[in-house]
């Protein structure tokens, strides 16, 4: 899908200075949840909340990631980066993703000792309340994270997102750890521990496949074609799209190669200001930089000779 492009100057100010503060309280909330879940969790001698606590403090980490990449990713294009630096919110995310799956490994390997090793768990008025505090918190910046990323539709805020939910999903399992082990004698602690690093798991595979995607680079899917073609529809003299190339070096930055072929002769004035229209189009509504090739057999200057041609005219709108 092509991304929309909000007006030049503001939108990458903007997408940058969105992404930091999200980044910033996300640092903030984690912070506060990690010292107060570990503090409860060992007075409580529970080792779902201390895990849970202990994910709580890679969500943390991953913030300050989160945050230093919209930072670098905001850096203006130089001669040794000319596409930008775009690609390194596509890089914090893999890496925010591969601290979430360390985390997970963690937290398995101590449930797993716990469960060998079952110790009894206290559930007090304060942890109780404060396991309820947590998922409350985390659901409002959840919450939070999907209005502001439905405007940037960016990867790294939407694994903190699923990552959000996954932490509400994680302390309402220990939170129910805690209140089935006071009437049985299983080591419900440690399984509700295990329990929880595989949900931490499912949650870093899944960001860490789709930040790789990003990276490595995806197909053109069917719809950006359909989205082009509509656009190319609107100029009736470019005729129709036989091939497209997009690359990708970050949300703010996407460059592509169309292959069209024109109804009229591509030297034709007319053929070069639709040509023109036409990227400058994708360039001001979908923050694409186009440029246009055009394969066709035309006539020139009224002449009889008939050229089979792959000709080249770069129209690209840069900054």
């Amino acid at each position: 899908m092509i991304q929309k492009k909000f007006p030049q100057n503001t939108h990458i100010s903007e997408r940058q200075r969105i992404g930091q503060l999200a980044g910033i309280i996300g640092i903030a909330v984690n912070a506060c949840l990690f010292f107060l879940k570990l503090t409860l969790g060992l007075l409580s001698n529970s080792v779902s909340v201390i895990a849970d606590g202990f994910n709580n403090l890679g969500d943390c980490i991953s913030s300050l990631v989160t945050t230093v990449g919209f930072y670098l990713s905001g850096k203006d294009a130089d001669t040794k980066h000319p596409y930008g630096y775009g690609r390194m919110e596509y890089i914090s995310g893999f890496i925010v993703a591969l601290l979430i799956i360390i985390t997970a490994l963690s937290v398995g390997k101590f449930s797993i000792m716990r469960m060998l090793s079952p110790e009894p768990s206290m559930l007090t008025t304060k942890l109780l309340f404060a396991q309820i505090f947590a998922i409350i918190v985390k659901l409002i910046f959840a919450f939070y994270i999907h209005v502001i990323n439905s405007k940037f539709d960016s990867a790294v805020l939407n694994a903190t997102l699923k990552d959000s939910l996954a932490d509400a999903g994680v302390t309402t399992a220990a939170l129910l750890s805690l209140l089935t082990s006071q009437f049985t004698s299983l080591p419900v602690d440690g399984i509700a521990g295990f329990i929880i690093a595989i949900m931490i798991l499912g949650a870093g595979i899944t960001s860490f496949k789709e930040h790789l995607d990003l990276l490595l680079g995806n197909s053109v899917n069917k719809k950006t074609i359909e989205e082009i073609s509509t656009v190319i529809k609107k100029y009736y003299v470019l005729g129709d799209m036989k091939a497209l190339y997009i690359y990708d070096f970050g949300p703010e930055k996407q460059v592509a190669f169309l292959k069209i072929v024109p109804k009229v002769s591509p030297h034709f004035k007319e053929t070069q200001n639709a040509i023109q229209n036409f990227t400058s189009q994708l360039k001001n509504d979908y923050n694409i930089d186009a440029t246009v090739y055009w394969d066709t057999t035309h006539v020139e200057n009224h002449s009889t000779k008939k050229k089979q041609s792959f000709t080249y005219i770069n129209y690209s709108q840069n900054n």
